[in-house]
């Protein structure tokens, strides 16, 4: 181990023996957050940071009424404990929630999501900068592939936009990979309150840019569907699988998200994907899969 990296630093010749575990949480995360796109279909007047606040505010009061259940009485002593690595993860998530927002709204859906695959290769960076932690040769491989396969599914659409929201989706990219570092590095604690306190960030945010909120009650239960349910349980589980995966395929194993999206919008609604889509989401898939089921042999 390298103590020059201080705590958290891990051995790179380590294998966590639930690794596997880690990989299936971690991908039933993704396959919970890549319904949001289907849902937001349904979403009828409010804006993005009405949906923002609403999804993120109720995010942090699942989390909050989950620990309450789970700790009782010792649940204020669980928001003490996650310390410095704890408060920089909730600032780190609260800025890639808002800052995704503000990326789709000033540059394409495409260049937004081809800058986001970049985040295993930031996290790496950041993880083996701040922990010592390494990425294998496969990883690194397989986590090009993905890029590729992504450029693929979004090819015909990268290059159009405005370099303010690219430069914000990189903000965004680097915020998420942060905020899977940290959360990493305080993996000996319950990180979910900093999962509470970066919604309720977020919400506050949010809320500031919000032109009011006359919306509809069918807006209100999506939103609150999106943050407690599909957000708020796939964030239960990432941080569960944070205990035994490294912060890079963390991420990369979260991109299932990317590939099923288009999948349950056209099952759901009968939008096609494009073959581009299709193609490009197959070897998405094909590298996930296989890093699944090969990448600790």
């Amino acid at each position: 181990m390298n103590s020059n990296h201080g705590e958290g630093a891990v051995d790179a010749n380590f294998r966590d023996p639930h690794y596997q575990r880690g990989i299936f949480l971690v991908m039933s995360a993704g396959v919970l957050w890549s319904l949001t796109a289907l849902l937001l279909r349904y979403i009828e007047i409010a804006g993005p940071w009405q949906i923002v606040t609403m999804r993120a505010g109720s995010l942090g009061a699942f989390i909050l009424l989950y620990l309450i259940f789970r700790y009782r009485g010792g649940t204020l002593d669980q928001f003490r404990r996650i310390g410095l690595n704890g408060l920089l993860a909730a600032l780190f998530v609260a800025v890639s929630i808002t800052g995704l927002v503000f990326s789709v709204t000033e540059t394409t859906v495409a260049n937004a999501m081809f800058i986001l695959a970049g985040a295993p290769f930031a996290a790496a960076g950041l993880a083996w900068l701040i922990m010592g932690e390494r990425v294998s040769l496969a990883v690194i491989v397989a986590m090009i592939v993905v890029v590729a396969g992504i450029g693929i599914m979004v090819g015909d659409g990268i290059g159009a936009g405005f370099l303010l929201g690219n430069l914000l989706a990189v903000m965004t990219m680097l915020g998420y990979a942060a905020y899977v570092v940290f959360l990493r590095r305080g993996r000996r604690q319950d990180m979910l309150p900093a999962l509470c306190l970066g919604g309720f960030l977020a919400a506050g945010v949010a809320a500031i840019f919000a032109d009011g909120f006359a919306v509809t009650g069918q807006d209100i239960w999506l939103s609150c569907l999106m943050g407690a349910g599909l957000i708020g349980v796939g964030l239960i589980f990432f941080t569960a699988g944070s205990r035994h995966l490294p912060a890079a395929e963390l991420i990369f194993f979260a991109l299932i998200e990317i590939v099923l999206a288009p999948v349950w919008v056209w099952a759901g609604l009968g939008e096609v994907p494009r073959d581009l889509t299709l193609a490009g989401g197959g070897v998405v898939l094909a590298a996930i899969v296989g890093q699944a089921l090969f990448g600790r042999r």
